[in-house]
C-alpha cells in the first residue's frame, strides 16, 4: 500500500481542504513525513483552555496504522497540551477500521521546534466565534 490518496476533498489554498468530515488546516508535518491537519470547526475555548480534533496522516503505515483522530486540549497560558483521547485507523485520514484507542494522558509540554507545537500555536491563535465558546463556568474536561 504504498500509493494512497492522503486526503480526498477539495483544497481552498495551501493550507486547508474541505472533506466529508469538515473543514481541516494542514497545521504542520514531521521530519518523518507524517502531516498533521486541525479541524477548524472544532476548535472550541474556556478561559485559557480549548479543545481540538487533530488527524496525523502517515506516509505509510505504522504497525498497521495509515492514520490517528485525536481530541486535544491545549492550556495556552501554561504551553502544554492534554491528548484526551486517540483513535488509530487502517485507512488514510481517519477512514477504514479503528485498530486501538488511547485514553486520557498528563499535561506535555512541548518543546518549540518539535511539529506538534505548531498545532498549539494554531490552535491558540485561532479566532473562535462567539457561538463556539461555551457559557462562563462550562468546563473542558481534563485529567487531574
Amino acid at each position: 500500500m504504498d500509493n494512497y490518496v492522503l486526503v480526498e476533498g477539495v483544497w481552498l489554498d495551501q493550507f486547508t481542504v474541505i472533506t466529508s468530515k469538515g473543514r481541516w488546516y494542514w497545521a504542520s508535518h514531521s521530519g518523518l513525513g507524517n502531516l498533521f491537519f486541525v479541524l477548524s470547526d472544532s476548535v472550541q475555548q474556556v478561559g485559557a483552555l480549548r479543545r481540538a480534533w487533530v488527524i496525523m496522516a502517515n506516509p505509510k503505515p505504522d504497525n498497521g496504522v495509515l492514520s490517528s483522530r485525536a481530541l486535544d486540549i491545549f492550556d495556552c497560558t501554561n504551553e502544554r497540551f492534554q491528548r484526551m483521547t486517540t483513535f488509530n485507523h487502517k485507512g488514510p485520514f481517519a477512514s477504514g477500521e479503528v485498530i486501538s484507542f488511547d485514553g486520557t494522558k498528563n499535561w506535555m509540554y512541548l518543546p518549540p521546534d518539535v511539529a506538534y507545537a505548531s498545532i498549539m500555536r494554531y490552535v491558540c491563535n485561532y479566532k473562535v466565534a462567539p457561538g463556539d465558546s461555551r457559557p462562563a463556568g462550562s468546563k473542558i474536561p481534563v485529567a487531574r
